[in-house]
């Protein structure tokens, strides 16, 4: 849970076009109707990709994944029915009469496991091996796909910052290219010389 706080975007309830065609390609993969990205919070299971059913969470308590995180592989339950840990669960014995379930965690740089990518079937079945190893691999493809995400909001961050200084700076600040023409300049610029930045640039 504290490791979760450093991934506000994985809480959020902004779409990722990115995790809704990983989802979607595991649900090929392994021939299901459904997959997810899933990410536990304290209290609540949450869905930051969902293929085959429009929700977005459950309560963590009646949550697979929750039994997922405790793995250090896949975790597969073939069919939820005769699972005692599971056949009364309101997800096996209401809507959406899950049967068959396969997760593998999400693992962050420091081990920790923030949640799951699974995927479900309303039908008792089991994954084949080459379906368990693709399915890890789309794990450490969403945790790959994160920390470039994360990696490129911090960069872009410092580069307003950057950005920000430089326009703002009281002092005459300028970026030039090779051949000698101004690329940008600060606004002192216009203010201390007289010139438009139009003028100035050309």
């Amino acid at each position: 849970l504290n490791k979760l706080k450093e991934y506000p975007e994985l809480t959020d309830e902004a779409k990722d076009p990115y995790l809704d065609k990983i989802v979607s390609f595991a649900a090929r993969i392994c021939e299901v109707p459904i997959a997810a990205v899933s990410i536990l919070d304290r209290e609540r299971q949450i869905f930051k990709a969902i293929y085959g059913l429009d929700v977005r969470g459950t309560e963590r308590s009646i949550a697979f994944c929750n039994h997922t995180i405790l793995q250090n592989r896949i975790f597969e339950v073939s069919d939820a029915r005769t699972d005692r840990r599971f056949r009364r669960n309101p997800l096996v014995e209401y809507e959406p009469h899950i049967r068959f379930y396969a997760g593998v965690p999400l693992v962050a740089d420091g081990g920790q496991k923030l949640g799951t990518i699974c995927v479900i079937d309303r039908e008792p079945k089991r994954l084949s091996k080459l379906q368990h190893e693709l399915l890890k691999t789309l794990s450490r493809s969403v945790m790959e796909y994160i920390g470039h995400k994360r990696e490129r909001l911090r960069l872009e961050s410092k580069i307003t910052e950057i950005d920000n200084f430089f326009y703002l700076c009281p002092d005459l600040l300028c970026e030039a290219d090779m051949s000698g023409y101004f690329r940008r300049v600060s606004r002192s610029f216009t203010s201390e010389l007289g010139y438009t930045e139009e003028e100035l640039l050309s």
